[in-house]
């Protein structure tokens, strides 16, 4: 079994030798937004140039051993590597109430970019619950989601059969509304804006697309403002940090896929790709996938791909349309996160791109009063340069 360790980044001029953080002190990333944090550190009076988070590219290049390898092992780097901004960002969120060791930081920095994976027993918390869901390796994909075991299967008997991954959208979309619900019983709001009956007729469901159109559109507009935002995520179902939305219906969606996969699997049973059967391309679909030794970023890109081919297909076929599944392939279709604004295509899949996720966090920031209005707009204008290198590529 190869070499396990937990590391993650930061990164300062002088950066020189670097020694390992074992993974087995640092599993779970505990709650607490670090990056909003290390963000408005920098921003304060600054009018940034380039993202406080540094440059995307550089992020992949020093926290991967080899990004061009879709199963590469995570680079080790240490505490000498922080700033004095990462240290103050430290001390602030331990005032807010989020007190933890330093390199518990550098988990958080690199949890919330999407550049760890799912292995079971390792990034994942014990398996519980799931285990009837089928192997390991599907089960940690269903944590790291973040769904209930039952929502898991409602939405894809919703869905119909071979709808993997437009059951993941409605999976997620009524885990959020459960969230949503509990946590405003919790605190006693008990008119809290929700609609409650998409869940209850999603839980109760025996049928393929039993839900209404218009619960189905409540459903997908509730999944749309999450992806829109980078609201401080509390701790999953299973006790684990939430990873960015996006994340979580990606790998809904890689739980799907990989649950009717047959022998040879692509994956042994700790979550590590078996060579010569996993595919080691993006565009290599005709072979399985090992997604629980993928990063998130590598997933997300893969079910982002397959999603827009598998919409193509759906939404050119009369019969499917017509169908009753067709009102939630269209509300799946019309989703488009705040941040996108006009842009289509692949440039949904940059949700976790350093220049992006700098300007949603940064709106946050704002309303807060925690950084300058100028300082965001040359956010946004970093992030709308992003996208449109994107987009020509």
């Amino acid at each position: 079994m190869r070499h396990l360790v937990w590391i993650a980044c930061a990164w300062c001029a002088g950066a020189a030798a670097q020694t390992s953080v074992p993974l087995a002190h640092f599993l779970q990333p505990p709650a607490g937004d670090f990056i909003a944090e290390l963000m408005s550190e920098r921003l304060w009076r600054l009018t940034p140039s380039a993202s406080p988070l540094h440059d995307d590219s550089d992020v992949e290049r020093l926290s991967l051993v080899d990004p061009t390898n879709m199963y590469t092992e995570l680079a080790p780097l240490s505490e000498r590597t922080m700033d004095a901004t990462w240290r103050a960002a430290w001390t602030s969120l331990g005032q807010r109430g989020f007190a933890m060791p330093l390199p518990q930081t550098q988990a958080i920095f690199r949890w919330d970019l999407g550049l760890t994976r799912a292995r079971p027993g390792i990034e994942m918390p014990p398996l519980r619950h799931v285990e009837e869901l089928g192997k390991p390796w599907v089960a940690a994909n269903i944590i790291k989601a973040g769904v209930d075991r039952d929502l898991f299967v409602q939405a894809r008997l919703l869905a119909g059969p071979g709808n993997g991954l437009i059951a993941a959208n409605l999976a997620l979309a009524g885990q959020l509304l459960r969230e949503k619900i509990e946590a405003a019983q919790a605190s006693g709001e008990i008119y809290a804006g929700l609609w409650s009956a998409p869940l209850e007729h999603m839980v109760a469901a025996r049928r393929a697309h039993a839900l209404s159109a218009v619960e189905t559109s409540y459903l997908m507009r509730l999944l749309e403002n999450e992806l829109s935002s980078s609201r401080d995520r509390p701790l999953s179902v299973y006790g684990s940090r939430a990873v960015p939305t996006a994340v979580r219906v990606a790998r809904a969606a890689a739980a799907y896929r990989s649950e009717n996969y047959t022998a040879p699997y692509p994956c042994s049973d700790d979550g590590a790709f078996v060579p010569g059967v996993a595919s080691t391309s993006l565009a290599d679909t005709e072979s399985a996938f090992c997604f629980t030794d993928m990063i998130d970023r590598r997933v997300l890109a893969w079910y982002g791909a397959a999603l827009r081919d598998d919409l193509a297909a759906k939404l050119e076929d009369p019969e499917v349309m017509v169908s009753a599944v067709g009102p939630l392939i269209e509300a799946i279709d019309r989703l488009r996160p705040a941040w996108l604004g006009a842009f289509v295509g692949d440039t949904q899949d940059a949700s976790l791109d350093t220049d992006i996720v700098a300007a949603t966090v940064g709106r946050e920031l704002v309303w807060q009063g925690r950084i300058s209005a100028e300082a965001q707009a040359a956010l946004e204008e970093l992030a709308v340069d992003r996208m449109c290198r994107g987009s020509a590529l």
